[in-house]
């Protein structure tokens, strides 16, 4: 490096406090106005760097004073970046675009005074910058058993030995689509539904998910890839989610409710081909990992069951996806989807002791279903929670809507009523005395135990907040030995796949 280039890393402090204060006096005189000088120098060693590396510059005008300057990297891996920049600070911090992993740009930096004239002679500074790659490990995809629909929600870490991570784009693609990779900033990325079609429809079976990283210097680093089965749903109008565990004691009756309702309306389900309803069994295949996930599998089918049956409302643990990802049903009956929730404890309600249980959060009823849930007090406190009612043996529900009547067969809690405002919403009844809560004596008003509310965007959201398996107590003539739940399922299914 040439002594020209560096002379300003040589000065001492009082001399360069000298030429700050020359730097600020007034001319005396007038004679031809001299332009200024400029000086350059790096904190740190002056061998091989960074390519994120601090420079430090100053100038002297010894006939006025030094107003700004202008500064570039002429740059062998970046020869078209060659402009000029004006600037009036004398440091800054550069990240060199290393895409090669090795670059020897110079850099130039010129002062600029008062009068308008630049240093003829630019202070310069020749560097050799090293760039090491950044490598990526995916942390988080569908597991090998759980089978997705058209969505897949995949979180990575990243590590970068001379860069910053939070300044890491990447390269996100899927199967050999690399030519069409997205760009995204964050560290974990949800396939849209578009990216899985293949010739106008969702290409089934095993997909390959590739995330590149690209560090700030424009280095590509080591990617890694994801491996998933995608489900075959082409054609398929309805998704019915069965968030029933086979341990449950209604498990199998619950579940044949619902498959032969729908059946009646759609035909054979899965695994025949073509079939126009899916079916996916919570207890064993967790396809959702974000609300994107559960959002864009929804929108893949005209209509949504989510059925929780006789399952009794537990504390608050583990991951759930009806309680973690919640707000997707929103945007989904927002959108236009038709969604039916049944079972038992839907609602979070919080008892004495503080214990919080259930799924949906109470503030999501008035935004789906119309209408808040009935609150009770908490040792004197308002409002405090949602009321938990019960149902006793031999009591009934009664449907306006569907023109039908349940009888419990057994006694059970975890019921939730609504308030309402148009009863056209109200999907099932408790008449007076049939329902207990936490208060003396019973409730002696109709309550709303059932909800069909209709969305501006043509949606509608059904509620059932009890299990409807336990209420098929009344026969449906003129078939003794049936009940009348399978007629009202049916009358359900129609309002919510229409004609």
């Amino acid at each position: 490096m040439s002594p020209r280039r560096w002379a300003g890393a040589l000065l001492p402090l009082a001399a360069g406090a000298l030429l700050a204060l020359a730097a600020c006096s007034t001319k005396k005189t007038l004679v031809p106005d001299v332009p200024p000088e400029t000086g350059v120098f790096v904190k740190g060693e002056l061998d091989t760097v960074n390519h994120i590396v601090q420079l430090f510059w100053f100038g002297n005008d010894a006939d006025g004073m030094v107003v700004g300057f202008e500064l570039r990297f002429v740059n062998p891996a970046a020869p078209a970046d060659t402009d000029w920049v004006f600037t009036t600070r004398t440091d800054s911090i550069f990240t060199v675009y290393t895409p090669g992993g090795f670059t020897a740009p110079r850099f130039e930096v010129r002062a600029i005074d008062d009068a308008g004239q630049h240093d003829p002679s630019p202070a310069i500074a020749d560097f050799s910058f090293t760039n090491l790659p950044a490598v990526v490990t995916i942390t988080g995809a569908p597991a090998a058993r759980d089978s997705v629909y058209a969505t897949a929600t995949i979180d990575w870490s990243t590590v970068d030995p001379d860069g910053i991570v939070n300044r890491i784009s990447y390269r996100v693609w899927l199967d050999g689509n690399e030519a069409n990779a997205r760009i995204v900033t964050d560290r974990t990325y949800s396939i849209p539904p578009a990216d899985f079609i293949d010739g106008g429809q969702v290409r089934a079976g095993t997909r390959y998910f590739v995330v590149q990283p690209i560090d700030d210097g424009g280095l590509v680093g080591t990617a890694d890839t994801a491996t998933f089965f995608v489900r075959d749903a082409a054609g398929a109008r309805l998704l019915v989610i069965d968030d029933v565990p086979s341990s449950q004691q209604l498990n199998y009756t619950t579940d044949q409710l619902y498959y032969e309702a729908a059946q009646r309306a759609l035909g054979p389900g899965p695994p025949a081909p073509g079939s126009a309803w899916s079916l996916l069994l919570l207890e064993f295949n967790r396809p959702f990992r974000s609300i994107t996930d559960l959002e864009q599998t929804l929108s893949q089918f005209d209509a949504v069951i989510w059925y929780r049956g006789d399952l009794p409302a537990a504390p608050l643990g583990p991951a759930s996806p009806l309680r973690d990802y919640q707000d997707a049903l929103v945007s989904y009956v927002e959108s236009g989807g038709h969604l039916l929730v049944e079972g038992r404890g839907l609602f979070q309600s919080t008892d004495v002791a503080g214990t919080t249980t259930g799924s949906l959060r109470p503030d999501l009823a008035p935004r789906l279903f119309g209408g808040d849930l009935v609150r009770r007090e908490i040792q004197g406190r308002p409002g405090d929670s949602t009321t938990v009612f019960g149902i006793n043996n031999g009591r009934s529900l009664k449907t306006s809507m569907w023109s039908d009547s349940l009888r419990f067969q057994a006694a059970r809690d975890g019921l939730f009523c609504f308030h309402y405002g148009d009863t056209n919403q109200v999907a099932f009844w408790a008449p007076p005395g049939e329902l207990a809560s936490g208060h003396p004596g019973n409730p002696p008003e109709h309550l709303a135990v059932g909800k069909s509310v209709p969305h501006p965007g043509g949606g509608r959201a059904i509620v059932l907040a009890f299990p409807l398996r336990v209420g098929n107590g009344f026969t449906a003539p003129p078939n003794p030995s049936v009940g009348t739940v399978p007629r009202i399922l049916d009358r359900i299914f129609a309002q919510l796949l229409g004609p």
